[in-house]
């Protein structure tokens, strides 16, 4: 999977992916028939520890990995422990022994297949009552009840994310169950994961060939953006950056470890600021600019502004934590995008705009620590 790296180098994980379900597919028709191979498991074990070994290095290598890498490297090794947590005792007797374990001729135990897990969990939800506080409930293929609980967010937030990229993905039916989970979660942790997830499908609407993004999407976007800092301010011990590992286990949420001083979540906020930008300026360009549509889109961007302003506090608090390694960059993409909204306008819009964006972002900016004037931009 990984073939043809040269010493040194970081694996390009992306490639792996495809190859990696290709073999799970093919082993789960073999376990119809027989057990499962043995050769399947000495693979699988040695995928596993030359992951860990891989990503172990990345941490000491001095030249970090570009974001994108580091998301598929991520990807590959949590899909890595989640099919092997299935075949953990055998993973567990070919490492203590893998001479005797592959000569040995005893009978392996066979993995149920996952359809009938996923059955039995349906039955158990439609059978399960719920209170008006704990969660809903939808109605999916063949009539069978679906109930949503913030237990079980984790879980299908998991199925929603796998599913993105695949044909006949039901994108906006996707967005309205995730907004009802952003409804039901009921911790910071939840609310982070629910927001990431929810934005990043709505921006897969309009990357699927339309010439825009739709007007509601946007403006429910720039609000769950909104929603996502007031979360984040709000509760400093949680911080998204790119470079965090993914959490793997749905059946509970991290916790601070002694001596840890934030929990993690993966994701880019700087990259769903700059596509929001975007996307009003592909909407404005795709509107005749005499007509009172145009002017009223053009509002729009006081509210991004307010997005771009409260995204680069953001980064700047982050910044202060060296532990964190948030690079330069990150927050030169955020300021390029503001001097963009301000470049060659009159001074009174440009006053208008910075106005509002301290009006709702000052205190804050006060909570986090952040020295103020390096946020402010003068006129001249």
């Amino acid at each position: 999977m990984f073939s043809g790296r040269r010493e040194g180098e970081s694996a390009d994980a992306d490639p792996a992916l495809p190859e990696f379900d290709k073999l799970n597919r093919q082993v789960a028709k073999i376990q119809e028939s027989r057990k499962t191979p043995k050769s399947y498991i000495k693979t699988i074990a040695e995928l596993e520890d030359y992951m860990n070994e891989a990503v172990a290095k990345q941490k000491v290598t001095p030249k970090k990995m570009n974001a994108i890498a580091a998301r598929g490297l991520n990807a590959v090794k949590q899909k890595i422990k989640k099919v092997n947590k299935d075949y953990q005792s055998q993973i567990e007797a070919y490492r203590a022994d893998n001479d005797a374990f592959m000569d040995s001729e005893e009978e392996e135990e066979k993995v149920s297949k996952p359809k009938k897990t996923v059955r039995i969990a349906e039955a158990e939800d439609v059978a399960e009552p719920l209170d008006e506080d704990d969660g809903f409930a939808t109605v999916g293929k063949g009539g069978r009840t679906l109930q949503f609980t913030p237990e079980s967010i984790f879980k299908h937030l998991r199925g929603i994310i796998e599913s993105r990229g695949k044909k006949n993905t039901d994108r906006a039916e996707q967005i309205k169950t995730m907004e009802k989970l952003s409804e039901i979660a009921n911790t910071p942790y939840q609310k982070v994961r629910v927001l990431l997830a929810l934005v990043s499908t709505r921006f897969d609407l309009s990357s699927s060939g339309a010439t825009s993004m739709p007007v509601e999407h946007w403006k429910a976007a720039e609000k769950e953006l909104a929603t996502l800092f007031e979360v984040l301010e709000a509760n400093p011990d949680y911080v998204v950056v790119e470079n965090a590992e993914e959490w793997e286990d749905d059946e509970k949420p991290p916790v601070l470890e002694k001596g840890e001083k934030y929990i993690k979540v993966p994701g880019s906020i700087v990259s769903f600021i700059e596509r929001l930008d975007d996307e009003l300026t592909r909407s404005l360009q795709n509107i005749d600019p005499h007509t009172s549509e145009y002017i009223e889109r053009l509002t729009d961007e006081g509210a991004l502004y307010n997005i771009i302003f409260r995204g680069q506090l953001y980064y700047e608090y982050l910044r202060k934590d060296a532990a964190l390694d948030i690079t330069q960059e990150s927050i030169n993409r955020v300021v390029t995008r503001r001097l963009e909204h301000v470049y060659f306008k009159p001074a009174q819009v440009i006053k208008i705009l910075e106005e509002n964006a301290w009006k709702t972002a000052s205190a804050k900016a006060e909570a986090v620590g952040i020295f103020a004037e390096s946020c402010r931009i003068e006129e001249r």
